[in-house]
Parts: C-alpha cells; structure tokens; sequence
C-alpha cells in the first residue's frame, strides 16, 4: 500500500507540471520526471554516450490490445499494429535498434484502460501497469483517450516500463515512433523544460531536447499540412525567426510530414538506453529484455514476380505468427531494411510499389516474433519504373473498401476489394480486373469509414499509353458520390494487354490530380485487362502456370490451346496463339508445372 501511495504522489506532480503543456497534451501526453531525476538521467547518460557500437540492437516487445468490455468495441487490428511495427522497424534501424514481438498478444477488457486518460487520473495508469510484463517493452493500445499517446523516459523502476497509442491514431505509424522515441530519451523538438532554445543554436546543449542538429522549434505549431511547410512568425528571446524542421518524429508536424530522425538523435538514444540499463541494473533488475526470440517460424520459397511498375512477393512459411517482416536492400549481403508487412490474413505476399527500373533489388522475408531468423535472399531486376505514389494524410477514415463497374446490362464487370489497410496509397497490381474497349460502365465504390456510399468525389484514371504517368486525357471517370456522374468506357482502339489503373477519391471540394498531396483521401492502383484490337500487340504473360503433360526427357515446345487460370484472381484465359517454343537447351520432366512468357492477343 505504501508503494501505491508514494507513486500516486509521484503521478501528481507529473499532472502538475504536465499543466505548463496542456496546449499540446492532444497529440502527446508524455512530460519529463522532475528536474532533478531529470539531471541525473542526464548525468548518467553524458558519462555513458560514445558506448554504442556498430552493431543492431534487438528488443522484445509485448503487445496489449484493450477493450472496454468482453462485448464491446473490437480490440485494435492485429495487422494495423503489425503494420505500425513494421514502421517502427524502418525508421528506427539508423539509431541501431530492431524490435520484435513476444509471441503471443495480451487482450484486456477493462474499461478503466480501453478509455486511457492520461496523465490527470493516476487511477488509469496504476491500472495500466498490473499488465506489464517484466521481460519486454510494454506497448498498450487503447481505444479513447484524451491524448494520442504516452511513453517514460529511461528509468530502472519496472513501473515506467510502459508506453500507449490511441487506436487509430497513428499516421503511417508516426505516434508509436514518436512514443518509443521518448522512451530512448528524445525530447520534443519545442521542448522548453530545461530553457528554450534559440535559433542561433548557442545554448543547444543545454536547452529545448538537448540535440543539437535538430532546428530551434517552438509551439503552437503552425504549418501547412499539405505542403508541409512552417507558416509560423514566432521569435525567440533574440528576435529572431523560428525555422524548425517540419520532418522530424519529435516534432509534432504531424500528418505523414515526419518522416525522419537526425544523427544527434542517433547519438542521444544510444547514451539513453544506455543510461536505461545502467539505471535497471542500481534498481536491482526489476525488469530486462530477456523474451527469447522466437526462431523455430521458418519462411521459404520467397519468390519475386514482375508486376508493371511493382514487385510481387510471395512465401510460404511453416507456421503462422502475428505477422512478417519484409526487409530489401539493392545488396544481397547488407543494408536491408523494412519496408513493409503482411499479417497473413490476405494471403504470403507483400507489393513493392517503389521501385526503378534496371535496380536489383534484394528480398529477405521474417516473422514479426523473431529478431533475425530471415529467410533466403530472393532477388529481382524489374523492367520499368515504378508508379508516383498518390500523396495523402490522414487517411484512416476514408480508406476505400471496393469499386465496382457495371456494364449496360446491370451486371457486374469488375470488383476489386482491398484490406483496410489505412495506408493512403497502395499498390495492388496483384490484382486484376477485365473490361471490354469500346464498352460503357458505370462507377461504384464503399469505403470502410462509414460503410455505405461515401459522398467524396472520385476519378479513374488507367494510362493507356504505357508511360507510367495518368495524363489528364486518361482521366475516364469521376463523380461527386458513390456513383460516377459520367461513363467509364476505354477507346475502342486499345490494343489488347495489361494497363495499370488508378482509383482515387478526395473529400475536399478542390481539384485533384492523380498524386497530389490530399486531406482524407485515398488511391488504389490496380492491374486492368482490357480486351481491346489485337493489331499485332504483344500480350505479356508472366507468372502463368501451364503444365508439360508430355511424360519425356524434355520438351521444347509447350501446348496451351486450353484454358489456364490466371496467376492472381483465378480466371480462366485463353490464348488464340497455339504454342510457345522455349529456348534451347530448357528442360521440363512431365507432369511438372513452370513458368512460361509468349506473345499473343486473346
């Protein structure tokens, strides 16, 4: 009871002192300890900086997900967090750490903790903490609170071991890096606690967060979240302007505008997680980062496919954790990074939708439970560039669900379905849909905000001439609802072939193209078949199955004049051209299937 009581004290004065901050407490709750925990946390780390190597980190985290109750509102999506991980990953690798999840997931019905105030009731938190574990970092997330989210800087005591995210209040991830950021020490770039910094950077070192190549900052922040540019006239005690930077994670520039972490940063959460286990240890070892790595989930077969304008990955795997990893690099040997997740709910495949052509690009694929059981190296040289992306913030609430096109008969043509993946631009080339040239269909989309038609204006662009830019000529369709207010019909003299299209909406009255930066907008690209004149086009065909029923020594010629499934959504296609000749030299036994490439129109 005693040790209750003194805590409950200590989260008073933080309540008291957080006061002074009240004006930012929206996007982030989380305040320094008292000025003298604070000097000695500094003091502690000053005398240990300079003790990071060149080496990778690796951290077990364990992930609770709350409820208000056993039938309330559904815990956070396993594959939004594993997504937010994946983040989380990328951005902290150039300050030398990874992280990975305990294997299993921690499921909370606690009304007290699903609506987290923080940090004005230490009620909520003393609550928080009976669930974290004592071998990991504890990251809760909850369902309201009137923050976005909170984290404790570097303490030996078990009971800071602990940050929170509100649901869905992440921005491409943004609100756990910046959470997990102050639990490595990182300030906020506007940090007035030990004095303001001034612009002139004189007192950097001993002012604002400590980090000297990040810009003076002050708040309220005042920028334009479309271009993410500063717009604000503050001055500091020197009169002169404040030009912060609008990119970086401890900043609240928020809305996919941070993207980044500086050197110094670098620096300063090496010599904070140092201080962190230097001050575990005077504590008597109350906790640690001992949760073993699982590494008995494989992943093999990786295999990389051309898509037009994005790589295709696909794996298999010997068991199905919380999720994967997707990590490239243009080395076969070093330098990977994460770019990406997949939880296994759509399947073992992942899109690249950056990449260049004539890059070797290197794939390496891991469960999300362990730190660095990696699969083999798969590898890809694609042909062209990739599509621009199409640039939004904000994008949870108006993620598109599905589009349909109705043909003049009433019937449906093409439906394409997405995850609800909040990511304002994603590339589903994977997916394939067939319309007919010279055909009138009709537009109409859902979206999961509110599960009915949406009232935003939309456009359909699908780049006919093959030169990876949707020109304003190849905008077919557009509308203000969930219907589109013209047809959709392709030219009817579109070779027959595969086109990339983009679906695009835009909850503004403003005008839109297919990649400016939007509030609350959405794109989604995929792979459309148009059959259209053949006119001696080429019709690729990569990735298709076809089998050698010729039980021989081998074969050089292979028959499909029958039908085959399409690689991705299943159809059947059929090939006016009776044969393909394979190069000299290849061998296939009978019965086994293969890749194969030919030319032909449908």
């Amino acid at each position: 009871m005693g040790v209750i009581m003194i805590r409950l004290v200590l989260f008073t004065c933080i309540c008291l002192m957080s006061q002074r901050l009240s004006a930012q407490e929206a996007p982030c709750g989380t305040v320094p300890f008292s000025k003298e925990k604070v000097k000695e946390i500094e003091r502690i780390a000053t005398s240990l900086s300079g003790v990071s190597t060149a080496g990778i980190t690796y951290l077990p985290v364990k992930l609770h997900l709350t409820r208000y109750s056993s039938g309330g509102t559904a815990y956070y999506p396993i594959k939004q967090a594993v997504y937010e991980f994946a983040k989380l990953n990328e951005k902290f690798l150039p300050l030398g750490f990874q992280f990975y999840l305990c294997d299993t997931v921690n499921y909370i019905d606690d009304y007290r903790l699903d609506e987290f105030t923080s940090p004005y009731y230490s009620t909520d938190s003393l609550a928080l903490v009976m669930y974290n574990v004592n071998n990991a970092i504890n990251v809760y997330y909850v369902n309201e609170s009137n923050v976005g989210g909170r984290s404790n800087f570097p303490s030996g005591d078990k009971f800071y071991n602990w940050m929170f995210v509100k649901n869905g209040n992440f921005d491409l991830g943004e609100t756990l890096i910046h959470e997990m950021g102050h639990y490595f020490n990182l300030y906020h770039t506007f940090e007035t606690y030990l004095g303001a910094e001034l612009v002139n950077g004189s007192n950097c070192s001993t002012a604002g967060d400590l980090v000297c190549d990040t810009p003076a900052d002050a708040y309220p922040i005042t920028y334009d979240r479309i271009s993410c540019q500063y717009t604000g006239t503050h001055k500091d005690a020197n009169n002169q302007l404040y030009m912060p930077s609008t990119t970086n994670y401890m900043s609240y520039y928020g809305g996919g505008c941070i993207f980044e972490f500086t050197e110094g940063q670098r620096d300063r959460a090496q010599a904070g997680h140092a201080a962190r286990l230097s001050m575990m240890n005077s504590a008597g070892n109350q906790y640690n980062f001992t949760y073993p790595s699982n590494d008995t989930i494989f992943v093999s077969n990786v295999r990389a496919f051309e898509l037009f304008g994005s790589v295709n990955l696909k794996w298999e795997t010997n068991a199905y954790p919380l999720g994967f990893i997707i990590e490239r690099s243009t080395s076969p040997n070093s330098g990977f990074v994460a770019i990406g997740s997949n939880n296994g709910v759509y399947g073992l495949q992942f899109v690249d939708k950056d990449v260049q052509a004539g890059v070797t690009y290197y794939y390496r694929v891991k469960s999300v439970t362990s730190a660095a059981n990696y699969s083999l190296v798969a590898s890809i040289t694609p042909s062209v560039n990739s599509y621009p992306y199409g640039s939004s913030y904000n994008p949870s609430v108006h993620d598109v669900r599905y589009f349909q096109f109705y043909n003049s008969l009433g019937y449906v043509s093409l439906a394409a379905y997405f995850p609800n993946y909040l990511d304002p631009y994603f590339d589903y080339s994977d997916k394939i849909g067939s319309v007919i040239a010279n055909e009138k269909y009709r537009v109409y989309w859902l979206d999961y905000y509110n599960y009915s038609s949406n009232r935003d204006s939309f456009k359909v662009w699908v780049d006919l001439n093959k030169n990876r830019i949707f020109e304003s000529s190849e905008m077919l369709a557009s509308g203000n609802g969930s219907y589109s207010s013209d047809s959709l019909m392709i030219p009817a003299n579109t070779p027959t072939g595969y086109y990339r299209m983009r679906f695009r909406t835009n909850n503004s009255s403003y005008p839109f193209s297919d990649s400016d930066r939007q509030l609350f907008s959405d794109t989604k690209d995929i792979t459309l078949y148009i059959n259209g004149t053949c006119e001696g086009s080429s019709l690729p065909v990569i990735g298709y199955q076809f089998l050698d029923t010729i039980s021989d020594e081998g074969i050089e010629t292979i028959d499909f004049t029958g039908t085959y499934p399409e690689p991705y959504s299943g159809y059947p296609v059929r090939f006016s051209a009776s044969s393909v000749t394979l190069n000299p030299g290849f061998i296939a036994d009978g019965y086994n299937t293969f890749q194969a490439d030919t030319d032909g129109c449908e």
